[in-house]
């Protein structure tokens, strides 16, 4: 897997890259235990470099609304703010406390189920999940995924930092993997592991495996699973969706 993420990013025979300055960064784990199974942090680096940054660990970025799942949806349902995937929500014009919700297009869809406002990653129907759920319990379920916020802000539902260049705010894609890995494993946080064991000299041998917390319910991770499968099937990730395979993920600018 590291050798084809390695193709993947080096080479223009799988993305068309605007030039060889474009950066990205990717980290990949196996949700089952923590482990970091590849992980790249640039793109046409030097080999030279021995020590440069990490964009996938080092680099804290704002994630938009791929945070939404973590930070609005699956809170709200761990509290029961939502039971059900089919749940009406209200896509209209809407203010708070004093400031327009404005959808990515300007436009409202009205009444549609919770389902569809994360398929078509509204902005509204999310506020307002925040807003139902509360600053504190959401700061809380995201510090049980390994994202942790100095102070919240309802501007966080649609966004992972108050301002493009505060450090405080923001994730690794490191961070961002073990949180959704928690979704595919019925609800268990592994903090990521790059680590198995180390066997000494004397033959004996130390495990490093991460112990697994559960973050949420299964019952909630249940329901986040299913939602976010729509959102590569008929949602903003339609492109990223691998014909014969079972996908969920979420989009974010």
């Amino acid at each position: 897997i590291q050798k084809y993420i390695w193709n993947v990013y080096n080479s223009n025979d799988y993305i068309a890259y605007p030039d060889d300055k474009f950066q990205v960064a990717s980290t990949i784990i196996d949700v089952t235990n923590g482990h970091v199974v590849a992980q790249l942090g640039s793109r046409h680096q030097d080999e030279n470099i021995a020590l440069g940054t990490n964009q996938a660990v080092q680099t804290d970025r704002d994630w938009g609304s791929t945070m939404k799942p973590i930070t609005d949806y699956a809170p709200a349902i761990e509290k029961r703010v939502y039971t059900n995937t089919g749940t009406t929500v209200y896509d209209t014009p809407y203010n708070f406390p004093s400031t327009p919700v404005y959808n990515w297009d300007r436009k409202y869809y009205g009444s549609i189920s919770l389902t569809y406002a994360i398929q078509k990653s509204r902005n509204v129907p999310a506020v307002k999940a925040l807003q139902a759920t509360g600053l504190e319990y959401a700061q809380s379920f995201l510090k049980d995924l390994g994202i942790e916020y100095p102070e919240m802000f309802y501007s966080n539902a649609i966004s992972s930092s108050t301002t493009s260049s505060d450090p405080k705010y923001g994730a690794s894609s490191e961070k961002m993997a073990a949180a959704y890995a928690a979704f595919a494993n019925g609800g268990t946080y592994y903090k990521p592991s790059y680590i198995k064991s180390i066997k000494f000299e004397d033959g004996s041998t130390k495990s490093y495996d991460s112990k697994g917390v559960e973050a949420m319910s299964p019952q909630t991770a249940y329901m986040m699973n299913s939602m976010l499968k729509q959102v590569l099937t008929g949602g903003t990730a339609t492109e990223a969706y691998v014909p014969g395979t079972i996908n969920a993920g979420k989009t974010g600018t």
